[in-house]
């Protein structure tokens, strides 16, 4: 504990399209929304305060079906 919220902004960065191709401008903005969902169900898992995304029924929808 740090005291202070923590807030995780990742949602479609290039790093997403890195992890998904290798390149940081080939993977779609679907596969970035997808494995950014994936990434804030861990997040939310790790006790993250707050998750800056872009698709948010997307995200809420996998954080639910994960029951956080």
């Amino acid at each position: 504990e740090i005291g202070y919220p923590v807030m995780v902004g990742i949602s479609r960065k290039s790093v997403i399209s890195y992890l998904l191709s290798g390149d940081t401008k080939t993977a779609s903005r679907e596969d970035r929304d997808r494995l950014t969902a994936e990434l804030s169900v861990r997040f939310a898992n790790l006790g993250i305060d707050l998750i800056r995304v872009h698709n948010v029924g997307l995200t809420v929808s996998a954080i639910n079906k994960a029951k956080i």
